[in-house]
């Protein structure tokens, strides 16, 4: 494993929640705005309407004030300790409404078109890509959809799903190559980095 000489931004949330414990309230701010785009992303991509989505976000940070003192950053960092809280809650509020919550729906990215044709091609591949992802196992396209589409690394993954690091490369890989046997698909579309 690589160590920098400077501390990741999952390190320095966890300072800042030290901090913030002690009663820091700029410290506490700037655990706020460094937390609140992750969390807003992950949120948003699995809710209908961006007003549920700072709903969920809210009670997340209610959550963090309310456990700050039992949050122990040597067992996980606060981030992923909140994507955990933020996953449970979707799953609870999907139940509580009583319908499925599909979190594992991949949201192709697309550029701006060129020209027509362009589009058209664009839109030909998204859904072939959709389709291909759709057919996978729930748990590929879970780990997808938090690796490519929430930008989380294997650790942090792994740390949200109970897995080992290694065990998220691994399934990540046999998803990606799923994902190429399954069909041809414009190179690059899903770059392999597990």
């Amino acid at each position: 494993m690589v160590r920098f000489p400077w501390p990741s931004p999952l390190h320095r949330e966890d300072r800042l929640l030290e901090r913030a414990r002690g009663g820091d309230r700029d410290a506490f701010m700037r655990l706020y705005r460094s937390l609140y785009p992750h969390l807003w992303q992950f949120v948003a991509r699995r809710t209908a309407r961006p007003e549920d989505a700072e709903d969920h976000v809210a009670r997340l940070f209610e959550l963090l004030v309310a456990r700050m003192d039992g949050i122990d950053t040597r067992r996980g960092h606060v981030r992923v300790f909140l994507f955990a809280a933020a996953r449970n809650a979707l799953i609870d509020a999907a139940r509580s409404r009583r319908q499925a919550l599909d979190l594992d729906e991949a949201e192709p990215l697309l550029l701006e078109p060129r020209t027509p044709l362009d589009a058209l091609l664009d839109g030909e591949r998204s859904a072939t890509l959709q389709a291909r992802v759709a057919a996978l196992p729930a748990d590929d396209r879970r780990l997808l959809a938090l690796r490519y589409g929430d930008g989380l690394d294997h650790r942090q993954i792994a740390t949200l799903l109970a897995l080992s690091p290694a065990a998220v490369r691994q399934r990540l890989s046999r998803a990606i190559r799923g994902l190429r046997q399954s069909s041809p698909v414009e190179p690059g579309a899903l770059a392999h980095d597990a």
